[in-house]
């Protein structure tokens, strides 16, 4: 049995209980447990609601030598924008959600006790940190919400169908969400889908006409997808592909082409590495962050190097 890292004594586990397709209570509850009989500082703190994990974290983060969220991607973002310092104090994820994107990404193990061998080891490491900036939005009838708001990402970031279908979900979601329960969602968005007209600004580069843009800080996407091969959580850039066309068949096909690791034969910045990139659209677009709804365009993606700490497998 390892016994307790010095360095990552004092562990807070962030859970969501109705995370993915089962309650997230008992793994989150198994991995305190362990914890504590290792010899750590260990402590469950359970969300009742949208960004409750964030406000665990920010309270939880200055006695705390390391942060676990216990739940889907969307929880790890929560926890990632409670942070007072995200180089700071390190994060790190029990994968519990539907897709699970840091678990694929850094192969993190899904069960309690795998996890607590990789904290007893205590080896962390400072990886990029991307920021959305949602912009004031110069049309006439700017959506609800449209004024300027950042928010930290970790992963991946889109506008566009997927986005839609994103929004859809968090506005009728009732409980846990499992990928059964993306079905219904998607077919519902595919019924009443029109691609949107989306204008897509890079650095140093013409602006690019697209349907579907999507912006990546690592290369999985939805626990499924490659859609940025080159994309790496510590290469200092994001990674910009689009489609420029994105009617329900071709988004099918990408799709298709996305799950074998193969680049879509519609993209227009097949992986474009960048630093910036600025997403418009003459009509407000959905956009979504690590798999939670973020307004609307017109929206700015950054990425600032070395800017957040995750523990290491």
């Amino acid at each position: 049995m390892p016994p307790a890292s010095d360095c990552l004594r004092r562990v807070a586990v962030i859970a969501n209980p109705i995370a993915g397709a089962n309650h997230g209570h008992s793994p989150a509850q198994e991995l305190v447990d362990l914890l504590v009989h290792r010899g750590h500082e260990a402590q469950l703190l359970l969300t009742k609601g949208p960004a409750h994990a964030r406000d665990h974290a920010r309270n939880a983060a200055p006695h705390a030598d390391l942060l676990v969220a216990a739940g889907g991607d969307g929880t790890v973002n929560e926890v990632l924008n409670g942070l007072p310092d995200p180089a700071r104090t390190p994060i790190t994820a029990l994968p519990l959600g539907t897709a699970n994107m840091l678990g694929h990404e850094l192969r993190l193990p899904r069960t309690a006790s795998g996890l607590a061998d990789i904290i007893a080891r205590g080896r962390t490491g400072l990886f990029d940190l991307g920021m959305a900036t949602r912009l004031p939005d110069d049309s006439a009838h700017p959506p609800p919400g449209a004024s300027a708001q950042e928010r930290r990402l970790l992963l991946v970031a889109s506008a566009g169908f997927d986005a839609m279908v994103i929004h859809h979900i968090s506005a009728h979601r009732r409980g846990p969400q499992g990928l059964r329960r993306y079905v219904g969602p998607i077919l519902r968005t595919a019924c009443t889908y029109q691609p949107p007209r989306l204008t897509v600004h890079t650095p140093g580069q013409a602006p690019v006409q697209a349907e579907l843009a999507v912006v990546a800080n690592a290369r999985n996407y939805g626990g499924l997808f490659h859609v940025a091969r080159a994309a790496r959580l510590d290469s200092g850039l994001l990674h910009a592909v689009v489609l420029r066309r994105a009617s329900r068949l071709r988004l099918l096909v990408a799709a298709l082409r996305a799950l074998a690791a193969r680049v879509a034969p519609c993209v227009a910045l097949p992986g474009q590495a960048v630093r910036s990139v600025e997403v418009r659209s003459d009509e407000p677009v959905p956009v979504q962050l690590d798999g939670d709804p973020f307004g609307f365009t017109p929206v700015q993606f950054s990425v600032i190097p070395r800017g957040v700490r995750l523990l290491l497998p």
